[in-house]
């Protein structure tokens, strides 16, 4: 699907279909950030290729994929996910002045970490809104692969130096040890994803929306 000519009864099958509960006020916020999405495109789209679906990865045309084009790919896509979230926790009179993590569980499913007065009505909006949720696994592993990445980049340049040295270093790599975790904290001055790798001894890789 090109985002530059999607119609409103396409947008709908992107975040819900109206037989879900999407109502007309959320339709025209809805529509409106396709708008702003549409213009961003325009800027874009020459160095990235259309908003193909699924749009978790860059449009590479026939070309490689770079870590730039899926870093800024993930850029626009936590837009897309803030907004439409961010509508739809209004909707619902989801109190964001208490903080709450989601993640991807073990199942799959998008959910909320630890604990929050409103945590079963959070979880329900990826119940009703399924390709919400799979935006977000995309986004999730779109940092994950970026995280995996860069922890390869840096065996190289390590290697490239000190071969030994460099294999003892980046024995996670290896041995199975290495562990990418991926959340997104909301609060109510805003969204933040957060990467934290295991095994590399690297800090904790924090990006605000």
């Amino acid at each position: 699907m090109n985002i530059n000519s999607v119609t409103a009864g396409e947008a709908t099958k992107l975040f819900g279909s109206r037989n879900k509960g999407v109502n007309d006020e959320f339709s025209r916020a809805l529509d409106k950030r396709l708008d702003e999405i549409r213009s961003t495109q325009e800027r874009i789209k020459s160095k990235h290729g259309s908003f193909h679906k699924p749009i978790t990865m860059p449009n590479s045309g026939g070309k490689a994929i770079t870590l730039e084009s899926i870093a800024d790919r993930t850029k626009l896509l936590e837009s897309v996910f803030k907004e439409t979230l961010g509508d739809i926790l209004k909707d619902r009179g989801i109190d964001t002045s208490t903080p709450f993590e989601l993640r991807t569980g073990r199942n799959g499913g998008v959910t909320v970490t630890g604990e929050h007065p409103q945590k079963d009505q959070i979880n329900k909006i990826f119940e009703d809104y399924p390709d919400l949720e799979n935006l977000f696994r995309g986004i999730s592993s779109n940092h994950h692969l970026m995280a995996a990445a860069e922890a390869s980049e840096q065996f190289r340049n390590d290697y490239a130096v000190n071969p030994v040295s460099a294999v003892m270093k980046h024995s996670y790599l290896f041995d199975g040890s290495l562990k990418i975790d991926v959340w997104l904290r909301i609060t109510e001055d805003g969204f933040t994803w957060d990467t934290e790798t295991e095994g590399t001894n690297e800090a904790k890789d924090t990006k605000a929306v």
